[in-house]
C-alpha cells in the first residue's frame, strides 16, 4: 500500500503493517466466499445469493472499526 511518493498510507492511517495484511486477507475472503455462493447458486444448491462483490473493502473496513467493548 504505498502512494505514488513510496510513503505507506496504512500507516499515516494508524494501521500496521500486520493490520493491513490481515485486512486485505479478509477481503479476498469475502470475493471467494461471494464467488463460491453465486457457483452454488448456478449449480441449483442454494436459492438465492445476495452478492457483495465490489464492497469488500467497505465491509472489512467498516468491521475492523468496530470496537467490541462498545458495539
Amino acid at each position: 500500500m504505498l502512494d505514488l511518493d513510496n510513503i505507506q498510507e496504512h500507516t499515516a492511517l494508524g494501521l500496521t503493517d500486520e493490520q493491513a495484511i490481515d485486512m486485505y486477507r479478509k477481503m479476498v475472503l469475502a470475493r471467494k466466499i461471494d464467488d463460491r455462493m453465486w457457483a452454488l447458486n448456478r449449480q441449483g444448491r442454494v436459492p438465492f445469493v445476495v452478492s457483495a462483490s465490489g464492497h469488500e473493502g467497505t465491509q472489512v473496513g467498516a468491521a475492523f472499526a468496530l470496537d467490541t467493548s462498545k458495539d
